[in-house]
């Protein structure tokens, strides 16, 4: 049987990527939510709240004109932690991105997220990526 936690992000994660609501997503999280991104997120680094984190997705959308999409590979779950292991893909530029990812959720008393830290395995693919796309306004 999975974690509570475990089916809160897995139906979130639906409604997002199935449904494109970013609703119950953004309702898991505090208002003071950290997000730190590893490589793969280039210059998309760090969300500091969450209208920093909307931002930030919100460029990184545009930079991939509507191609760029995660795949719940699994899930890990505790009272305050979530580990997401995450396939993701999308073309931008030209350039294919295509990496597996893990996700780190650190989970207040409330269960909300206070920190998101991501890893990112296919890193040379990553250098070569952002070696060939340009993000200059």
């Amino acid at each position: 049987m999975d974690h509570p936690n475990a089916v809160r992000f897995r139906s979130a994660f639906d409604d997002m990527w199935r449904r494109g609501d970013i609703e119950p997503t953004l309702q898991l999280m505090r208002d003071d939510v950290v997000w730190i991104n590893d490589i793969g997120a280039g210059p998309f680094h760090r969300g500091d709240g969450k209208e920093s984190l909307l931002a930030l997705v919100t460029e990184w959308m545009a930079l991939f004109d509507g191609t760029f999409t995660q795949e719940l590979v699994d899930i890990c779950a505790s009272d305050h932690n979530v580990v997401e292991i995450l396939h993701e893909t999308g073309t931008a530029q030209g350039q294919r991105f295509d990496n597996l990812a893990l996700y780190r959720y650190e989970l207040d008393d409330n269960g909300l997220v206070t920190r998101v830290r991501t890893y990112d395995r296919d890193r040379q693919a990553i250098d070569e990526f952002w070696a060939n796309v340009d993000i200059r306004p």
